[in-house]
């Protein structure tokens, strides 16, 4: 499935910070619930507490990550990715259905409690989170170099800044590996595919042991991914953001509003290969890759 180089440190605040380049690997086992969320801690030896439940295989020791209200917004980078001839409106609107997979989710008889709001294109081309400026929740296209350390095997990655006290997200970007995959099911996942299963990670999943949910984390050319969520993804989203959750107006901005340009604010380990831990009071990082491996794909 492929493996994670982890780095660990505590903040100027005593809060704990990690980062994961590559894949961010959750140990799963065969349960009932194969779902996991996403959590604020990483094993590591500073954090003993952090580890693995012996049932679920999910990580337990801190806070799941989730939106803390009922709606957020997505941007794509307004260049689209020539490289690969998509359009900046082909982007946006195969991106919104992935977002939507998620966000339509029925959860009993009711809808799931919170949406995704598709906001203008952004011109920064940088995952990063500005604590005292404007942000904005960017999906970008890498046409011309993948910056990581991984041989060109990532085929998208997804940075997540939250708040390691509480888990509450406060920005996700996710950059896509145009200049090394061909966007294609002949020789990769598609556009859609790798967007339905990166958007998983910014609503809060981790991976899944299921192997028929999108957020299982190995793709088959042969496959593909599920276009519907299956029982394990309806369950994992649902019990992140049950019905009644959200209100039926809800301001979309990113936190501290909204910019197209890049801020001066702290940028996370999407922009500073290779990954290392980062700290800033009360936020932390945590990045998700989706690694192509030979014959199979390891999603993010």
């Amino acid at each position: 499935m492929g493996g994670a180089s982890r780095q660990a440190r505590l903040g100027p605040t005593g809060l704990g910070t990690a980062c994961l380049a590559g894949v961010l690997v959750l140990a799963v086992s065969s349960h009932a619930a194969a779902y996991c969320r996403t959590n604020t801690c990483e094993q590591d030896q500073d954090n003993p507490n952090c580890g693995p439940d012996p049932q679920t295989g999910c990580l337990t020791g801190g806070k799941s990550l989730f939106w803390n209200r009922g709606c957020f917004s997505f941007s794509v980078h307004a260049a689209g990715s020539p490289r690969r001839h998509i359009s900046y409106e082909q982007a946006t609107e195969t991106i919104g259905a992935a977002m939507a997979v998620w966000s339509n989710a029925q959860c009993g008889d009711a809808k799931l409690g919170i949406d995704a709001v598709p906001f203008p294109a952004v011109v920064c081309d940088q995952a990063e989170y500005n604590t005292d400026g404007p942000n904005a929740n960017i999906w970008v296209f890498r046409d011309d170099d993948w910056p990581y350390p991984d041989d060109g095997r990532t085929l998208a990655l997804t940075l997540v800044t939250f708040n390691v006290k509480t888990g509450e997200i406060y920005d996700a970007d996710v950059e896509v590996n145009s200049y090394a995959s061909p966007l294609s099911r002949e020789a990769g996942a598609t556009l859609a595919e790798i967007a339905t299963h990166e958007a998983g990670h910014i609503y809060g999943m981790a991976h899944s042991s299921d192997p028929h949910a999108i957020m299982f984390p190995n793709y088959s050319t042969l496959t593909g991914i599920s276009a519907e969520l299956t029982d394990d993804d309806q369950a994992g989203i649902c019990s992140i953001y049950p019905p009644g959750r959200g209100s039926k107006s809800c301001d979309a901005t990113p936190r501290h509003g909204f910019s197209a340009e890049c801020g001066r604010g702290v940028s996370g380990c999407a922009v500073s290969p290779p990954c290392r831990s980062q700290s800033t009071g009360w936020t932390a990082w945590v990045a998700a890759g989706l690694l192509l491996l030979v014959g199979r794909k390891s999603r993010g």
